[in-house]
């Protein structure tokens, strides 16, 4: 592995996701390559790149810190391709009050997440959705709501 092509990538987006989530902390390459559970090469190539891109520096200790972490997450988020990440399945239902859909939806006990404009509606009712969004991590979670 000579460098990183894309640090956006599965893989090394773990470390990009070690640094954001204890933004603050500094780090030594290791300590970044176990808490993201990548190898070390893999760690140096991505700190590298993140220092070559102004993403990363090293402190008077020569340990990492992640120096501005508002520019990587918009960079990130300019890079991810929800649509191009997730699948998306569509299903109807005969429902038309979507209190009682997503009351029967929370019967299931499974896991999911409302999100959209009826996630919105249950915080601050302020706009009837039409459509009802949910994420769903495996796609038999989404075929037992179906049901």
């Amino acid at each position: 592995m000579s460098d990183i092509k894309n640090i956006f990538a599965p893989k090394s987006s773990r470390v990009l996701r070690v640094l954001l989530v204890d933004f603050g902390r500094d780090w030594s390459e290791r300590e970044v390559a176990q808490e993201a559970a990548v190898s070390n090469g893999l760690a140096h190539y991505v700190v590298r790149t993140l220092v070559e891109l102004g993403f990363v520096a090293r402190n008077e200790r020569n340990r990492l810190v992640l120096v501005d972490p508002s520019r990587l997450l918009k960079r990130w988020g300019a890079y991810h391709q929800y649509d191009r990440m997730n699948g998306f399945l569509d299903y109807f239902t005969f429902e038309r009050e979507i209190d009682r859909f997503v009351k029967s939806v929370a019967e299931l006990d499974l896991e999911y997440a409302v999100c959209g404009l009826v996630g919105a509606w249950l915080v601050a009712p302020y706009v009837r959705p039409v459509d009802v969004h949910l994420y769903v991590s495996v796609k038999d979670v989404a075929e037992e709501i179906a049901e």
